[in-house]
């Protein structure tokens, strides 16, 4: 191949990439997909810190950015859905006696009314039931 050729390829895929991320998006915009998580530092289990011990009903409270219009999160443990919520102020009961005593990696996601989808950073916490 010559390097013309080669150069024209490079051209015409950097070309379509830009028009179909640009076209692609609503307005125009850039936004996430459904299927893709951006960690967000500004989403987060506000009222839990890492190393917590936690027993019985407890409340989890998550805090969004100010700037993302949210329309519903999920807060997880260790993967498994704790449950949803899809109004302010953003809370999730966990009934922490239904699990096994030990350590438990939450996390929350914030889905947004454009389809764009949050992920808060990992908390690891305790769970002592006895």
């Amino acid at each position: 191949m010559k390097r013309n050729d080669f150069l024209r390829i490079l051209a015409w895929l950097l070309f379509t990439s830009i028009f179909f991320l640009y076209f692609g998006c609503e307005d125009g915009a850039l936004s996430p997909s459904p299927e893709t998580s951006i960690v967000n530092s500004e989403l987060a289990l506000a009222n839990l810190k890492e190393g917590d011990v936690i027993s019985g009903s407890f409340k989890i409270q998550v805090s969004t950015p100010e700037n993302i219009e949210v329309a519903s999160i999920q807060v997880y443990a260790n993967k498994q859905l704790l449950g949803s919520d899809y109004s302010e102020p953003w809370n999730i009961e966990w009934d922490t006696s239904k699990f096994k005593d030990g350590k438990y990696r939450l996390f929350a996601l914030a889905h947004s009314i454009n389809n764009g989808q949050l992920e808060s950073k990992n908390i690891q916490v305790r769970v002592v039931n006895n």
